[in-house]
């Protein structure tokens, strides 16, 4: 079949592989055994490493391309037709790296660098994350290339957006890459932290800014659409920056921005979605800002006599109380978690234009769609957090039980309708939810559906024409925006679990 970080490695160059690949497809009752995860894991792996880094225009780097031609195993001249539900705008340059999607498989590449001893994976990683921060900052506002909207252009050798779009700074997922990057490159870290509240926020006494900022000069946007999930990365960042440096800067920055949405939290504890829809509230979004919060507060401990930190705890456990009072439903296949919901009742209901409805969905992401899963390891996550806090075990149980629900209903459906475009992302966080329900229950069931699900996923994206997965069930070439990088990162976890082996896997939430 074709299909705990360390420090820093020397960068060095990568011999090329030879890959074979065959024109047959892989058929369950061609299959007869279990499909060899760790086969998967590191022939993908090889291909990425080998055809997928920079060997494009006038400056090799150590970029990994973001779409790649399945059977060429090269960039296209042209994107081809997108997934269902992926915007066009959101998506990378034809040569594009986005490394704020890739950072799941570069999560991987360590590790496999640990199973197998071959530092291939690790120094491909160290050398893709240093070209990042050493090439894709902008010296004028020392925001980053990557997230939402732009990419690393491995053939202009530049920063460039998909269309006539400006280039928007808007990060996408967190990053989780913090300590390797600061041994690294402390002074551009620190840049991009300063940058984010320098560029990024509008106002600096009220905190208000928008999702969507200028990359290359000055110019934050005053419209408040300051959606929950960014205002979390930002703390995020903030929160690391301060702990290595205690800047006053970056607990202010925390500090502004956790008044900001205290003073706009309900009486029902729930919060709109930005400043200027009204009475819509993204539940979803405001479990991984809670979570950011909390992750937050023990870092900035020291600033003001640990003031910020209560009063930044005391806030998450407020938020609580509203994500855990709306009518989760995540028993029922056919319902989910409120995803969204009218601000004022905590009511699920969808929003005006494109996004998710009500409830999560099981399957078929798309923009703005969460899938069950997916808040099921926010939920999972949420209960960790809580674990560790006293006086906080029953709200940890009520998470716990929430995912533990959304698991099962997992486990009694089949496979997706042929019809829906199913992401990859869709079943790695479905597998990450199954191994996180397997460590706290035990037993096979759990384990079972996790090996389920990942069988299932090998078949619908790969095959033996290539190497590389599908960037959907009814595309045919590679690309990072649907998440294969997190189903990536699931296989390569069951097969340690299924091993029993003594890697510890990190957890993982970042998709939302």
């Amino acid at each position: 079949m074709c299909p705990r970080d360390f420090a820093l490695l020397p960068l060095v160059a990568f011999s090329l592989l030879t890959l074979s690949v065959s024109c047959k497809p892989i058929h369950a009752e061609e299959a007869g055994k279990q499909i060899d995860l760790l086969d998967v894991v590191v022939k993908t792996s090889d291909a990425l490493i080998t055809h997928g880094r920079d060997q494009w225009g006038p400056e090799q780097t150590a970029f990994i391309a973001s779409v790649l031609d399945r059977q060429t195993l090269s960039p296209p001249d042209d994107l081809p037709p997108g997934a269902a539900g992926v915007r066009f705008g959101d998506r990378t340059t034809p040569y594009g790296s986005n490394v704020n999607m890739q950072q799941n498989l570069f999560r991987t590449w360590y590790l496999l660098s640990e199973l197998t001893k071959d530092t291939r994976y690790a120094e491909a990683a160290d050398a893709a994350l240093v070209d990042f921060v050493t090439k894709a900052q902008s010296p004028v506002t020392h925001l980053m290339a990557w997230g939402e909207h732009l990419s690393y252009d491995m053939l202009a050798d530049e920063v460039r957006a998909t269309g006539k779009q400006y280039l928007i700074h808007e990060p996408k997922k967190p990053l989780i890459f913090w300590d390797r990057l600061y041994a690294a490159k402390p002074e551009l870290l620190l840049n991009y932290a300063t940058g984010l509240w320098e560029h990024q926020i509008y106002d600096k006494l009220t905190g208000q800014f928008s999702r969507h900022a200028r990359w290359d000069i000055h110019r934050p946007s005053g419209q408040s659409m300051d959606f929950t999930k960014e205002a979390g990365h930002f703390i995020d960042i903030w929160g690391n920056a301060y702990a290595v440096t205690n800047d006053e800067l970056y607990a202010h920055a925390i500090d502004v921005l956790t008044d900001r949405y205290h003073n706009r939290m309900n009486s029902r504890h729930l919060l709109d979605y930005d400043a200027e829809r009204k009475d819509y509230c993204n539940n979803g979004h405001n479990l991984t800002f809670l979570c950011d919060i909390e992750d937050a507060a023990d870092k900035v401990d020291g600033y003001q006599a640990g003031e910020l930190t209560r009063k930044m705890q005391a806030f998450a456990a407020k938020l609580d109380e509203g994500f855990l009072a709306v009518p989760h439903r995540p028993d029922q296949p056919e319902a989910g978690f409120v995803a969204t919901c009218t601000t004022g009742n905590g009511l699920p209901r969808d929003r005006n234009g494109p996004g998710p409805g009500g409830y999560s969905v099981l399957w078929g992401m798309g923009y703005g769609r969460q899938g069950t899963a997916m808040i099921a390891l926010h939920a999972f996550r949420r209960a960790r957090q809580l674990e560790q806090l006293p006086g906080r075990g029953e709200d940890a149980r009520a998470y716990r039980e929430l995912a533990l629900q959304a698991a099962e209903g997992y486990a009694g459906t089949g496979a997706p309708d042929s019809e829906v475009d199913v992401w990859p992302v869709e079943f790695g966080t479905a597998i990450l939810m199954h191994l996180e329900a397997h460590r706290l229950l035990g037993g096979d069931n759990h384990l079972r559906e996790a090996r389920r699900r990942a069988e299932e996923a090998v078949r619908m994206f790969w095959d033996e024409d290539s190497p590389l997965p599908r960037s959907s069930r009814l595309t045919d070439h590679y690309e990072t925006i649907t998440g294969a990088e997190t189903m990536i990162y699931a296989l390569f976890a069951l097969h340690v679990v299924e091993k029993g082996l003594e890697i510890e896997l990190p957890f993982s939430d970042i998709d939302r």
